[in-house]
């Protein structure tokens, strides 16, 4: 129970919400990993608000219109589509659990909103390919979405990413667990981390949904976006 609780989550961050009340003019920007929908993202969002950081969660179409099993490159072109919409001088902050932060990866590096975002920050996201997946197409998952085959260690659009540099003066944040199961700490990192502008928190004994919840970690992103990317020991 206690891993389905901490790497699955509860059932009801996979059932349908109203939609997240969004800021015209975001200061963060949420995006939501496989198969979870805005729901999932509510407990941050409000952490974020309570500290005056305005939210928004883009719709980028899926199952139902509001899960999030789009590919990578078609999430990833309509987060383009959404931040080019904003206001010209809004540059958001973009947090993406999972799935998430390769849409958003993909919406930076290869779709040219660099200069859109002030700074990206990603939770158990599988930076490098997460073996986990072919766990999930074994249970037929990618029979539901072409996103967990490109999750794999040793998929196109992994390789692409990483084989692209990360644009310069542009923070990226990478949220970590050893007890991540779907996506163990070393799968997380970026390939082109400095420890300076490009870096790793490591955040032991959560689990893969729990990254989404901890008090710890939503306190570290607000701070990461509060000083503009600071440098902050994690406890």
């Amino acid at each position: 129970m206690s891993f389905l609780m901490t790497n699955l989550g509860p059932p009801a961050i996979y059932l349908p919400s109203r939609k997240w009340r969004s800021a015209e003019a975001p200061d963060v920007v949420l995006t939501p990993g496989l198969f979870l929908g805005s729901k999932a993202m509510v407990w941050l969002g409000k952490h974020l608000e309570e500290r005056n950081l305005r939210c928004a969660i883009p719709r980028l179409g899926g199952m139902l219109g509001y899960m999030q099993t789009k590919s990578v490159h078609g999430a990833g072109r309509r987060m383009a589509e959404y931040l080019q919409s904003l206001p010209k001088d809004c540059k958001p902050w973009v947090v993406g659990h999972s799935l998430g932060g390769m849409i958003s990866r993909y919406a930076i590096q290869e779709a040219g909103c660099a200069d859109r975002i002030s700074g990206l920050i990603t939770l158990g996201t599988p930076h490098r390919g997460t073996p986990m997946a072919f766990a999930g197409l074994g249970l037929g998952v990618g029979l539901l979405s072409w996103a967990p085959w490109q999750l794999t260690p040793y998929s196109r659009i992994i390789r692409t990413l990483n084989n692209k540099p990360w644009p310069a003066n542009l923070p990226l944040v990478a949220v970590v667990s050893p007890s991540d199961l779907l996506c163990l700490a070393p799968r997380g990192e970026p390939p082109f981390q400095d420890g300076r502008l490009v870096r790793v928190a490591e955040f032991p004994g959560l689990g893969h949904t729990e990254l989404l919840w901890h008090r710890d970690v939503m306190d570290y992103v607000a701070h990461t976006i509060q000083t503009g990317g600071q440098l902050r020991e994690v406890a």
